[in-house]
């Protein structure tokens, strides 16, 4: 009987504990925030982790470290979520090869041996020279041990030119490999040899890269002086800009670009955000070109792409624009439902473990159809009249959650010491009882004896 009387007790404290941890632990309260969307997962999206892809609309007014984010569930809990990285559309920093053999031959080609010193996954080899002027076809082959080499690339081009402004290309792209050993040669055709400095090697960002087509509409497009303007809205539902790129039918050109944005069509002044070259080369029926300028993931909505410079005028065709897309990630079950929240600038960072991710790729195409609701503002609280409650109206509910958790639990214990002093004050007669029982018997069996 007293067995059960302790389970039963055992079980009450536990059902005591389980309430206060609940009750301290609380539901998600909404204060501090003022906007929020519904989120749309279609049926037939399993259970499991799942990505909302996070517009422009949304990050724009959120902190910049996204620390208020919050995805809450129907349970009014705050779901454990992983936010993703943006992509910057940029590598690894080039890592120095060390050349080991130089073979020329006049007139013709100098061949140059790499090592790369391991296995190591590469993208592009960059050829540092002191060498001027000049325009040099480039073949690449790969090689394990040194000896026996395989194509890579057969049509690489680099160059160094004065006229008609100074410029220099010296990368070469190529398939990724992990080759350890790297033959370059060098076709010379009757030129000088170029006096080779260093070679460098660019590392393969093998990271996930999340980006989407934008839908750039041109609003202004002048031309004047050999300078092409084009000035587009990239719309309200978009993602951060990371790349840019133009298509165009000119056959050569070399052109500076300079790009600029602004986060409303009225009132802001452009801001500076990109500064390079986009260029056509060619030698005899070899091709180099770069349309495409690639930066950090950039915010604004109205872009001013600018092509000043010489001659020629490029005629661009079409404008491609890429935007970084960033995710919220989080476990997804099918009987609750979800929405979204943000714009909170108190907001701290979300404590506890975040999801663990191994496949973003999958995840970001099985999330594909989800959406996100128009936006909707938070209904702030009540305000209180009187100026003590005024100050904690915003945590009164929270402190009381708590209060009410800690009593719980310390009346669960006390329960339990209780308990403790029963039990032990039952053990106690029972203990002087036995030792009466043992006393007369002994004195029973000396009775029998004296007889």
């Amino acid at each position: 009987m007293e067995g059960r009387f302790n389970i039963f007790i055992f079980c009450l404290i536990l059902l005591f504990a389980s309430t206060a941890l609940a009750l301290s632990a609380g539901e998600f309260d909404s204060n501090g925030w003022k906007r929020f969307r519904e989120i749309h997962i279609p049926a037939e999206v399993k259970e499991g982790l799942i990505g909302i892809s996070l517009e422009s609309e949304l990050l724009e007014k959120c902190r910049p470290d996204l620390a208020d984010i919050r995805v809450v569930s129907s349970g009014r809990s705050a779901v454990p979520i992983l936010i993703t990285e943006a992509s910057d559309g940029e590598d690894g920093a080039p890592f120095p090869a060390q050349v080991f053999r130089v073979t020329k031959r006049p007139g013709k080609f100098t061949e140059i041996w790499i090592d790369k010193k391991a296995k190591v996954l590469t993208h592009a080899v960059i050829v540092q020279t002191s060498s001027k002027d000049f325009t040099r076809k480039v073949e690449l082959r790969g090689s394990h041990n040194a000896r026996d080499s395989y194509v890579i690339r057969v049509d690489g081009l680099i160059a160094d030119l004065i006229k008609p402004e100074p410029f220099q290309t010296l990368d070469i792209e190529h398939p990724l490999n992990n080759f350890q050993y790297l033959q370059l040669r060098i076709l010379d055709e009757d030129q000088p040899p170029l006096k080779i400095d260093n070679i460098l090697c660019c590392p393969a960002n093998t990271g996930a890269k999340f980006t989407k087509l934008l839908e750039p509409q041109i609003t202004q497009s002048t031309q004047s002086n050999d300078s092409t303007t084009f000035e587009f809205d990239l719309g309200q539902k978009r993602f951060p800009l990371t790349s840019i790129g133009i298509s165009s039918k000119t056959k050569e050109f070399i052109k500076k670009i300079r790009i600029a944005g602004k986060v409303s069509a009225n009132g802001d002044s452009w801001k500076d955000f990109y500064d390079g070259t986009l260029f056509r080369i060619r030698k005899d029926d070899t091709l180099k070109e770069k349309l495409q300028a690639q930066f950090k993931p950039q915010p604004y909505r109205y872009v001013k792409l600018e092509l000043p410079g010489s001659h020629p005028t490029v005629d661009v065709d079409e404008i491609e624009a890429l935007g970084a897309v960033r995710m919220a990630v989080f476990e997804y079950r099918k009987d609750l439902t979800y929405c979204i929240y943000y714009d909170n600038g108190d907001a701290k960072l979300q404590v506890g473990p975040a999801p663990s991710v191994t496949n973003l790729g999958q995840i970001a195409a099985l999330s594909t159809e989800i959406k996100l609701s128009d936006e909707l503002k938070v209904l702030e609280a009540p305000v209180v009249t009187e100026p003590v409650r005024s100050e904690n109206a915003s945590s009164g509910s929270t402190i009381l959650r708590k209060f009410a958790g800690m009593a719980l639990l310390l009346l669960g214990l006390l329960i339990l010491f209780i308990v403790m002093l029963r039990t032990r004050g039952l053990r106690r007669p029972r203990a002087s009882r036995n030792s009466h029982s043992l006393g007369d018997r002994d004195q029973f069996k000396i009775s029998l004896r004296e007889h």
